[in-house]
């Protein structure tokens, strides 16, 4: 299906599959009873990727039966066929069967719509149908079938399906984004002590160190958080000493952006 015209509830398919069968949400043929081929072009040309979907009964002398359909887990409510066309070699006999047909476990299907069989022998007749289906269906499809010997299309170029929005997943994305993993070492470049910090937390949470007083605090619920801190070098006494004159704190953190360190100082004097 197209991504730029879909959304998460409602599939737009331009395209409706491939020959390798590795395309996702792809729609599958199924051989009913008999001879039937299926074809992705136009008016039984093949294509690949799949333009069309596309049911053609073989003239055989017996009943030939073919479905294209699409199953989605969540369901579907609605089908909105369009730029579909037709074919009958004869118009005198037992008719064809052109359907849109749906099911809620792929194994017993319900007609939806009858599509008009053409009124003229081996004339393209235009189609379209814009389809609510019956509550609880996962499986919808196209369905041919002869009721007499002669060959018979049955195509269809666009299709939109509607999926049912209450079991629709929902998402938002960059959701995982909530939490960051601060991984940093500052450095007081004047006497060559540094700290480490290590810690997953919030993106707009704010990590307290006190080095003064000895605690590293997550102000968000104000939880102690002393493991996320290492001693660069090994234990000792001031964690990060400021000496007298000038004083040069250094900040690395590899991908950091838009982090705002805020430092506070007590001015002392001694005798």
């Amino acid at each position: 299906f197209d991504l730029g015209d879909s959304t998460n509830t409602s599939w737009v398919y331009e395209e409706f599959g491939e020959d390798d069968g590795l395309r996702t949400g792809a729609w599958v043929s199924q051989v009913v009873d008999g001879s039937v081929e299926f074809y992705g072009g136009n008016r039984g040309a093949s294509a690949d990727p799949w333009t069309e979907l596309g049911i053609h009964d073989l003239d055989v002398g017996s009943s030939c039966k073919g479905r294209f359909y699409l199953f989605n887990p969540v369901g579907l409510t609605n089908a909105n066929f369009t730029n579909g066309e037709n074919w009958i070699e004869s118009t005198v006999g037992p008719n064809e069967k052109y359907e849109i047909q749906s099911s809620e476990n792929g194994s017993v299907w319900t007609t939806e719509y009858s599509i008009a069989e053409p009124v003229s022998d081996e004339t393209w007749t235009a189609w379209s149908r814009n389809e609510a289906l019956t509550s609880g269906i996962r499986y919808v499809g196209l369905y041919l079938t002869t009721g007499h010997p002669g060959e018979g299309y049955l195509e269809a170029a666009d299709c939109t399906v509607t999926l049912d929005s209450s079991n629709t997943p929902t998402h938002e994305i960059g959701n995982e984004q909530g939490n960051y993993t601060l991984d940093c070492v500052i450095e007081n470049t004047a006497t060559g002590d540094s700290i480490a910090l290590s810690l997953v937390m919030g993106l707009d949470e704010t990590l307290e160190v006190d080095t003064d007083g000895k605690t590293v605090t997550l102000l968000a619920d104000g939880s102690g958080q002393l493991q996320a801190l290492t001693l660069v070098g090994g234990a000792r006494r001031d964690w990060l000493r400021l000496v007298d004159g000038e004083n040069e704190l250094s900040f690395e953190d590899t991908g950091t952006e838009e982090l705002e360190i805020v430092l506070v100082w007590d001015r002392r004097l001694f005798e």
